[in-house]
């Protein structure tokens, strides 16, 4: 395709930039994904030039480099609303999809913003993600392929928490931390059975979604 052919260029780096990520050679992948953004940028596509920060975003993911994931998916550290459960982002590809209501590119930032801060220890923060995420995709039709695998990620980030918060307990118990009208590996060990509670309803809820949508391989 000649230069200024934006969009099919475009598509061409997008294919190649995930042949690359499938057969590992990432920094590639990246340097694909990041032509192809600036021809989409060039044809005026800011919905697919989001998407392609998303999809660039998780060959980060993959590479451990989780705060430039992060920085392309929201820009900077989002902002959670509780009530009613909402965020806000300064940039990245979540507040390019809400500029060009792409609720696709919504859930898709939000699913792996919330893997971001997973894996980087910061459960509570991929909780409120999560939440906000399975609400988007909770109350529209058209998003529901994206509930189970949601789900799916609140339960490890449960199951990842609890076990961080076992071994604090078993370290307070072993250092003599505990006081007696308060023990610290009590208290800890509650928020343990807790999380693991949660995590256990957050995987059985993703297999009935996904049984619900004969989804085989997600089950």
């Amino acid at each position: 395709y000649p230069a200024d052919a934006h969009a099919d260029r475009a598509m061409v780096h997008e294919n190649l930039a995930r042949t690359y990520h499938h057969i590992g050679e990432t920094q590639t992948s990246i340097s694909s994904w990041e032509a192809a953004g600036k021809h989409y940028q060039a044809s005026d596509n800011s919905q697919r030039f989001g998407r392609t920060l998303t999809e660039q975003a998780q060959v980060y993911i993959a590479l451990g480099q989780q705060q430039r994931a992060a920085a392309l998916l929201c820009g900077d550290t989002p902002e959670i609303l509780e009530n009613p459960a909402a965020i806000t982002c300064p940039g990245g590809s979540y507040a390019i999809a809400e500029t060009t209501n792409d609720p696709i590119g919504q859930a898709t930032a939000l699913g792996s913003l919330a893997e971001t801060y997973r894996l980087r220890g910061e459960y509570e923060t991929a909780e409120a993600i999560l939440t906000v995420g399975l609400a988007t995709v909770e109350n529209n039709a058209d998003l529901v392929q994206y509930q189970a695998s949601m789900l799916n990620s609140l339960g490890n980030t449960y199951a990842r928490w609890s076990r961080l918060k076992e071994r604090r307990a078993t370290v307070a118990a072993q250092l003599g931390l505990d006081r007696a009208n308060e023990p610290n590996s009590e208290k800890l060990q509650t928020e343990v059975d807790t999380l693991r509670t949660e995590a256990l309803t957050s995987f059985t809820s993703a297999i009935n979604v996904a049984k619900s949508q004969v989804d085989t391989a997600t089950e």
